[in-house]
């Protein structure tokens, strides 16, 4: 796994992604849209109706976003909102996390172009539904959602950069939320 939440400290957790200060300034400047205003929209999973009981545990979430200033943005949000994230930087090791004996995600958060020539997010998405045919899946992408309804899993949803972290939160919790109803009927 490439990050898990502790006591890392953002520099550390960006450094371990192999992103140098240049790319993550670049990346940030990319950002814009999303900075401080996103910050503030975070909710709490009850604000926006995600389905938890106390006694439940935190639903699994697998990140995988290239771009580490990103990576570290949207595990932070979903740890907010109450989830538990696994975050990778590769489709690679996303992979071989879906195909090991811990690869128990609910929900799947992926961007599509990743920058590891071995797997792009709709091959790591396509593997999580090999593994769980219920499991959510959010793709997130700024230039590949045209492609999203021939290559896409089904009942998935995308999000094109730039968008409200809430946005992202929304989305995989609706997911979840029509998974968890489903399964009650």
């Amino acid at each position: 796994m490439d990050t898990k939440r502790g006591g890392d400290s953002a520099g550390r957790r960006l450094q371990r992604h192999g992103r140098s200060d240049g790319h993550l300034l670049n990346v940030q400047r990319r950002l814009s849209c999303i900075g401080t205003v996103a910050r503030r929209l975070r909710f709490p999973p009850i604000a926006i109706g995600l389905q938890r009981s106390k006694a439940m545990e935190p639903v699994r979430i697998m990140l995988v976003e290239d771009e580490g200033l990103l990576l570290f943005e949207f595990e932070e949000a979903l740890i907010e909102a109450g989830f538990n994230v696994v975050a990778f930087s590769s489709g690679t090791k996303a992979v071989e996390y879906l195909r090991s004996a811990e690869g128990a995600a609910k929900g799947v958060v992926t961007d599509i172009k990743l920058s590891d020539r071995a797997f792009d997010g709709w091959e790591v998405a396509r593997i999580a539904r090999e593994v769980d045919p219920e499991g959510a899946v959010v793709y997130v992408s700024g230039h590949g959602a045209v492609d999203w309804p021939s290559q896409g899993v089904p009942n998935s949803i995308v999000l094109e950069k730039p968008f409200a972290i809430a946005q992202l939160i929304t989305a995989i919790s609706q997911l979840l939320n029509g998974r968890l109803a489903d399964a009650s009927t």
